[in-house]
This record gives C-alpha cells, structure tokens and sequence, in this order.
C-alpha cells in the first residue's frame, strides 16, 4: 500500500470527521506494519483513533463533558461521604439523620445499618468517580443511594420537594451512565484501550 506522506493530501474538510480519521489512522498503520521497526508507532496511531478520535481530540466535546460531570458527580459524593465519616462521624450521622426514622416502620437495627455504610459508599465510589475507576459500579452504588434517600425523605414528608437534593446529583448520575464509553480521560477508558489492544495482538 502507498504510504501516506502527508495529511495535506486530504484537503476535502468533509474528510474531517470520525470515520475519515479512522480510515486514515487505518491507512497509515497498513504501511507502518510493513516497516521493520515501526511498532511503537502502530501503537500511537491505534491509541490515537481507538481512544482519541478526530484530527483534533483535545476538542473532542462528548469526552471532556462526561469527564467534567463525572468529577463534579464524584466531588459532590466524595466530599460528603468525607464529611460524614470523619466530621460528623458514623455515629453522629446515624443520631442526626436516621434515628428521627426510629417511629415509622423502619427497625432500629435497620436504621443504624443503613446509616453507618452510606456514608462509606458516598466517600468510596465518590472519590473513584474523580479518579475514573470502577466507574460503572460507582454509578450503580450511588444509584442506590439516591432512592434510598429519596424514600427516606417522601416517608417523612410525602410532598417533599426533591429538586435541591435529589433531581441534580440524579441527572449528572444519569448523564455520568448514558456516556460511560464516551468517557475516555479515566482509568477505565484507559484499561479497555489496553485489553483491547491486546486482545488484537493475540
């Protein structure tokens, strides 16, 4: 196959796009797998279209908006799951915000497991948020959190508003989960690239 000398070649904008890059990624790894010595950069070119697509991927807009709502999703959970354990403490939190529960339905015993873990699961799956690690999971636990916040608070108060509390950290989680593949700048988004990679060498 001809090498692909330059990108001046490609002077048609249309051929700007996602899969005119790919395609010209594809081209000039054809030719560099024909070159000895040439396999650090087959490995560039495939990081290159596989994790940052486009001929400008510091712009690439899906990636850096997931990023931005996944670390504040993450900031908003890591920093009160810090607060609770180590401020407030595990006990105290339990005392102020789940024993006002103990006259409902609700055992104690139930209310001071409850109690004592959220905090945990905000502080652990917040601050993996941030890093992009075990990013699915962190989503599925805060989830979790949320709805049991979210009855908590409609079991005292029926009419209780949620669009201060719940609604904004439910919409970034949503958002954070609709675009986990799109989230190329974490630790996950870097592993799939590595298996990935491997998997199409074996």
């Amino acid at each position: 196959m001809e090498p692909v000398s330059s990108p001046h070649r490609f002077g048609d904008r249309s051929l700007y796009s996602w899969n005119s890059c790919r395609a010209r990624t594809a081209a000039r790894m054809c030719y560099l797998r024909s070159t000895p010595g040439s396999g650090r950069a087959v490995k560039l070119l495939h990081f290159m279209s596989e994790v940052t697509p486009g001929p400008r991927p510091f712009l690439d807009m899906p990636a850096w908006a997931t990023l931005f709502a996944r670390v504040v999703l993450g900031l908003i959970f890591g920093m009160a799951g810090y607060w609770k354990c180590f401020v407030l403490t595990l006990p105290g939190h339990v005392h102020r915000f789940f024993l006002p529960y103990a006259d409902t339905w609700i055992a104690v015993w139930l209310l001071w497991a409850v109690g004592l873990v959220i905090p945990v699961v905000e502080l652990v799956a917040g601050w993996l948020l941030v890093l992009g690690l075990r990013v699915r999971e962190s989503l599925i636990a805060l989830g979790v959190v949320l709805i049991t916040v979210t009855y908590g608070h409609l079991l005292k108060e029926p009419l209780y508003s949620l669009t201060g509390h719940v609604i904004p950290r439910l919409a970034l989680l949503v958002f954070v989960a609709l675009m986990a593949d799109q989230d190329r700048c974490s630790m996950d988004g870097w592993w799939r690239y590595r298996r990935r990679a491997r998997r199409e060498r074996s």
